[in-house]
C-alpha cells in the first residue's frame, strides 16, 4: 500500500478508493516504463512512435496472426533485420548495411519500411490511398503514422516485404 500512497488505509482498515489506486498505480507504471525505454538503445526507433503507456491499437485490430506477429516484432525492433542480425554477430552498426539495395544505407526499421529501393513495388500499395499531406512528410514521420494510423495496411505491406526479403536472400545465398 506504500506504493500507492495508502498505508494509513491499510493500518487503520479503512476503505480505499480502488480508482485511486488503478490510476496511482497506472502513473508509476508509466514512468517505469518512460525511465527503461530510454535506458534500451534497441529500442530507439520503438520510442520515436511510441510516447505514451497505453495498449496500442493494432491490438484491437482483427489480424491475420502472421501480420500481428511481424507487427509487432517489428516495433519491438526484433524483425531480421540487418541492423538485429548484425548485433547478435557483434558486427559495428556502419557495417550492417542493407543487401536489398545498393544504397548502402544500415537496415534498420526506417530503411526497411520507407527507404529501401528492393521493395517499391509493394510499398506504392501500402502508400495508395494515403493522403498528400502523408506523402509529403519526411521518412521519419511517415514510419510514425503508418504505425499508428494505419497499421492494419503495414502489417499487410512487413508481412509481404519480409517474404520477399527473405525469398531473395535464400535465392541469392
Amino acid at each position: 500500500m506504500s506504493l500507492v500512497g495508502m498505508d494509513d488505509n491499510f493500518q487503520q482498515m479503512l476503505k480505499c478508493d480502488v480508482n485511486s489506486v488503478r490510476n496511482n498505480l497506472m502513473d508509476i507504471c508509466a514512468t517505469q516504463w518512460h525511465t527503461n525505454l530510454s535506458n534500451f538503445p534497441k529500442l530507439r526507433t520503438y520510442g520515436t512512435f511510441k510516447s505514451t503507456y497505453s495498449t496500442e491499437t493494432y491490438i484491437k485490430l482483427n489480424l491475420k496472426r502472421r501480420e500481428r506477429s511481424v507487427l509487432a516484432q517489428f516495433r519491438c525492433g526484433i524483425l531480421p533485420l540487418r541492423l538485429e542480425t548484425g548485433r547478435f554477430v557483434g558486427e559495428p552498426e556502419y557495417q550492417q548495411i542493407c543487401r536489398m539495395c545498393d544504397s548502402g544505407n544500415v537496415e534498420n526499421e526506417l530503411h526497411f519500411l520507407v527507404e529501401c529501393q528492393f521493395y517499391n513495388g509493394l510499398r506504392n500499395q501500402l502508400f495508395s490511398g494515403l493522403s498528400v499531406t502523408v506523402l509529403n512528410l519526411n521518412n521519419s514521420e511517415k514510419l510514425n503514422i503508418l504505425l499508428s494510423e494505419y497499421s492494419r495496411k503495414t502489417a499487410r505491406y512487413l508481412e509481404q516485404s519480409l517474404t520477399k526479403r527473405r525469398q531473395h536472400l535464400y535465392l541469392n545465398n
